[in-house]
């Protein structure tokens, strides 16, 4: 059958534009359909961890990211209300200053804010940049038959404006189409949940508080079992805008469409006559729901449709970028004839880990927050909830695409507030600072999408050169050798490369082109490279143990 669409993603929100941003760098031609032409004026997801800018890094929009997001740093104030003393006061960029060197990423290790409704337009103007990418706000997509199966899915699209539809023969599809997911549930992927579902809401509006707290800061954490309960106020950003999240006590006493937000929010900041406007009342779920299966057939689930997790901590929607990160190479390198379609299993074995890891650590930070002292106050503090590069930044995987070390910790119990750089294979390759013989100046993560990469040392680059060129010509993967040292390609500026990624003698470290280590060679050997991309690309449920 002949394909229309090698790749149809259904669902524009962040993830849905992320993987459409990484298949359009890898050169993948696909087509993005979204209902809705405008995005949501709500704020939602804020907080962008340190892997997600670093992959914004690499599509060169760190620095718009920097234009829109909050400039002041996190802070989290914990009190009855925003005129009263304060019971605690906690900044974690001190907490990182003292815990973890700078140098471990490129980016701001405690995040970045920077809510949806702002980072949501930058995506979509760079999604839609790009001449690979077919990109369609304003349609509707529906399934007409071959879900989930090996060939080609018949979707149909319409424009909703004007009613012109076609149909589409599509050899891969993706769905983004959020928590309630027709798709997936088209499919009946069965989803494994938590022990905690908590009704919350999300008010958004405009005030200003200036004069009442700092509202530069992250998040006011409100505990008063006499008032407003337990409930967070956010400013959202410099113009005036913040929003109400969480279950205050008025929802425990009366139905959701007769409570008076206005009066909620008075309560809340403390000022019986505060002006404000009300912009925005949305109800959610602060529930765990996360996919069984991420793949069937040829189908895949990502972001919401895959995981959805409470928003304490800021994991879901980084978890959903870093999904999208983690399948386009892989499709790239099916379509592009380089891998077999086994490597796309790994998808699922190595992005499910992480996001029942990330929702079990979201939900801790849920029951600290909202769970009640003998006082019947919550709040709770834990620190890991606004101090976690260890789960940022520190998950591997441990089955997947990897070859691994025989004597290599294969758990999925890393941890979550400490991070220490690591070169195993399955973790995200060590941050180093580099520069070129003419003066250029990046980090090693900026080397790692388009290819396989090679890191070794400028004296045993012949030796290595010659299996680079072996395994290339015999898999067709993408290899790329790159040395780092005196004399080589680059020359790290901030630590010692050698003893960062743990080289001895002759060996070399192969980077997947998703960041990840997958491969790490004893000495330079043409059908040991060779062996390991196979491994890799065509046979990744072979990994063995090197």
């Amino acid at each position: 059958m002949k394909f229309n669409q090698d790749v149809l993603i259904i669902g524009g929100g962040p993830v849905g534009l992320s993987l459409s941003i990484q298949l359009s760098r890898l050169g993948i031609r696909h087509m993005l359909i979204e209902r809705n032409t405008e995005v949501s004026p709500h704020p939602k997801s804020r907080l962008l961890n340190p892997r997600s800018i670093e992959i914004l890094r690499l599509w060169g929009l760190e620095d718009d990211v920097r234009n829109v997001r909050v400039s002041a740093k996190p802070t989290f104030y914990f009190g009855n209300d925003l005129i009263s003393a304060w019971r605690q006061v906690f900044r974690p960029a001190e907490v990182l200053s003292d815990e973890i060197s700078r140098s471990v990423s490129p980016c701001e290790v405690e995040g970045v804010l920077c809510s949806q409704d702002v980072l949501e337009p930058i995506l979509r103007a760079a999604a839609t940049s790009y001449e690979t990418a077919d990109i369609r706000f304003g349609w509707n997509a529906e399934i007409v038959s071959g879900l989930g199966q090996d060939g080609a899915t018949t979707v149909g699209i319409c424009d909703l404006a004007n009613g012109v539809s076609e149909t589409l023969n599509v050899r891969y599809l993706i769905a983004a189409d959020g928590a309630t997911s027709p798709i997936r549930t088209a499919l009946g992927v069965e989803t494994t949940g938590a022990d905690r579902t908590l009704e919350a809401i999300s008010v958004l509006f405009r005030s200003d508080l200036s004069k009442y707290g700092d509202t530069g800061v992250s998040f006011f954490v409100l505990s008063n079992p006499e008032t407003i309960g337990t409930a967070v106020i956010a400013p959202v950003d410099e113009h005036g805008r913040a929003a109400l999240l969480g279950r205050p006590k008025v929802m425990d006493e009366q139905p959701l469409e007769t409570i008076n937000w206005e009066e909620v929010l008075r309560l809340g900041v403390g000022v019986p006559d505060l002006p404000l406007e009300i912009i925005d009342v949305r109800a959610w779920r602060a529930a765990v729901v996360i996919a069984n299966e991420y793949r069937r057939g040829n189908t895949f689930l990502v972001g919401d449709a895959a995981h959805l997790m409470p928003p304490n901590g800021g994991f879901n929607m980084n978890t959903g970028i870093q999904d999208a990160h983690n399948l386009a190479w892989k499709l790239a390198a099916v379509l592009q004839g380089w891998a077999s379609e086994a490597l796309l299993d790994t998808y699922d074995s190595e992005r499910r880990p992480i996001a029942l890891f990330n929702a079990a650590e979201a939900i801790r930070n849920l029951k600290a927050l909202v769970d009640k002292d003998e006082d019947g106050r919550g709040g709770g503090f834990r620190q890991d909830h606004y101090v976690h590069p260890g789960l940022a930044l520190g998950y591997r995987y441990n089955n997947g695409a990897v070859v691994y070390l025989a004597d290599q910790d294969r758990s999925d119990n890393w941890s979550v507030g400490e991070y220490v750089q690591s070169p195993a294979p399955g973790a995200r390759a060590p941050h180093l600072w580099l520069t070129s013989p003419s003066g250029q100046t990046i980090s090693t993560l900026d080397l790692f999408e388009q290819n396989f990469v090679l890191l070794t040392k400028p004296e045993t680059a012949a030796a290595w050169a010659t299996a680079v060129n072996d395994a290339a010509r015999v898999t067709g993967a993408p290899v790329k050798l790159i040395t780092i040292g005196n004399g080589g390609d680059w020359n790290s500026t901030s630590g010692d490369f050698s003893a960062l990624y743990d080289l001895r003698e002759n060996e070399a470290v192969l980077v997947r082109p998703d960041g990840h280590i997958g491969w790490r060679g004893s000495a330079p050997d043409s059908d040991a490279l060779t062996q390991a991309i196979g491994i890799l690309t065509k046979q990744p449920e072979m990994a063995h143990f090197a």
